[in-house]
């Protein structure tokens, strides 16, 4: 077998030199765990991450106020919770001022009350634990 050398490859293009950069999907790394068992990454990696959206109630802000929505869920089996990575309000005019996994501050910037039951909040949830 040869031996494995971490280099660049630079070709010559007739005034300088062009750094060929190769790439490598996951489907094609090999990954042996602590247990000795051999997989591709793209399976190790594959659950790894959860998405969760979650909706909130039906909630009614008048004119130039300000309410709260609390979301109730809870994180799936074998994963911890990692942040806020969307949301979505239902109307242009509720602005949310602070955004947690399971509350958002709203604040109406209209004239008008507005009631929305759209709300959702979507949340990132890691897989406790290691690979192995």
């Amino acid at each position: 077998m040869g031996t494995t050398k971490k280099a660049d490859l630079m070709i010559n293009n007739g005034t300088d030199y062009d750094k060929i950069l190769f790439s490598t999907t996951a489907e094609q790394v090999e990954y042996t765990s602590t247990d000795g068992a051999t997989s591709n990454l793209q399976t190790r990696l594959n659950g790894l991450l959860k998405v969760v959206t979650v909706t909130g109630p039906s909630i009614t802000i008048g004119a130039g106020a300000a309410g709260v929505i609390t979301f109730t869920y809870s994180a799936p089996s074998g994963y911890t919770e990692t942040g806020v990575i969307g949301f979505y309000t239902g109307a242009t005019s509720l602005v949310p001022v602070r955004v947690r996994a399971n509350r958002m501050d709203l604040r109406n910037v209209s004239t008008a009350s507005i009631t929305t039951d759209v709300v959702t909040v979507t949340i990132l949830f890691a897989r406790t634990g290691t690979l192995d």
